[in-house]
């Protein structure tokens, strides 16, 4: 069964609300809350940036600076030392590394590396203060270097209305969606859409069905999309064991629902075609 759940760690609160005259819809505009993620001791946590936040005026910027600001590692030592928690943004190059300093750390001398300023925050490996942006339909990965688990609080606004997400052709995306919401990843609406996916009937060893990555403490696990053509095809020694479209694992068998996204999770997906919008649409009423 296809579900969706708003998911805001505790609560959300309604800041403000719009009705008509005669008050028979009632939609809200602002939907402020916050998310807890616990990243497990000398881990690594795929986090999604789904409520809205900022350094600017408007607070909706979706600076790193802004948006991971709590239950982080730091130490006066350079990056090097392994001490601070550690933030990587993908690039079609790789991955680029950011650094956390709080306000004692910053600006202090350690191992012969000095902190080029006196504001906590994420800096380059160069300690040079950088503003990364981490929006919403995007994901990062967050390290914890310590011995023990951290658990850092993302706060914001509700990104409500229709959004669109660009993904890029042939290559690695590390996506999620762009609400804080439980959803099955092909539901129609907030899923990836069906219709530019790539699906062929040959086994997924063959390159050339899309993939699906699911983030777990061990490592990756693989889904391979299948179209309702395909679905229940055999090819290569390979037979889905269903027949509507979706996503299935390494033996034929549909992606079950501990698989899906929660709430600040991002996933890695595999495109084989040529880019196409993500159009997602969200509204609390």
């Amino acid at each position: 069964m296809r579900t969706k759940t708003l998911l805001l760690g505790v609560t959300a609160a309604i800041a403000a609300c719009l009705t008509t005259a005669q008050a028979q819809t009632v939609y809200s505009q602002n939907v402020v809350g916050y998310v807890n993620v616990t990243v497990p001791a000398h881990s690594f946590a795929e986090l999604a940036n789904q409520l809205q936040n900022g350094s600017d005026v408007n607070q909706s910027n979706n600076d790193l600076n802004a948006i991971l600001a709590t239950g982080l590692i730091s130490s006066p030592n350079s990056p090097g030392s392994s001490s601070n928690s550690v933030y990587y943004q993908f690039t079609t190059g790789g991955y680029v590394s950011y650094y956390y300093y709080n306000s004692a750390d910053a600006n202090t001398a350690g191992n012969n590396f000095v902190i080029n300023g006196t504001t906590p925050g994420w800096y380059d490996g160069g300690g040079n203060p950088e503003s990364v942006t981490l929006k919403q339909g995007s994901s990062g990965f967050l390290q914890n270097v310590f011995t023990t688990p951290i658990t850092v609080t993302l706060v914001g606004t509700v990104l409500q209305g229709t959004n669109v997400v660009t993904v890029v052709p042939k290559g690695f995306s590390l996506l999620a969606i762009p609400q804080p919401i439980s959803t099955n990843i092909d539901v129609a609406g907030y899923g990836l859409p069906d219709g530019p996916l790539c699906s062929a009937p040959g086994s997924p060893g063959a390159g050339t069905n899309d993939v699906y990555y699911q983030y777990t403490t061990g490592g990756y696990v693989p889904y391979y999309y299948y179209n309702t053509s395909d679905a229940n095809t055999a090819g290569n020694n390979f037979l889905i064991n269903n027949t509507t479209p979706g996503w299935y694992d390494g033996g034929g068998n549909s992606m079950g629902p501990s698989a899906n996204p929660t709430a600040a999770q991002g996933f890695v997906f595999y495109h084989f075609g040529s880019s196409f919008n993500w159009t997602n649409t969200f509204q609390v009423q």
